[in-house]
């Protein structure tokens, strides 16, 4: 029996990682959002 190693493919990282990005950016941003919302909470 024999194993063979498969690579994975660099555009599959690359989207990934965009990904993850693209979503934690605008997750933050909609977190932002919403505690500033909040009357007087967001303030330092």
């Amino acid at each position: 029996m024999t194993q063979t190693s498969r690579a994975i493919p660099s555009a599959a990282v690359r989207g990934t990682a965009s990904g993850v990005f693209f979503m934690a950016f605008f997750g933050t941003l909609w977190a932002y959002t919403g505690i500033m919302g909040l009357q007087g909470w967001g303030v330092p």
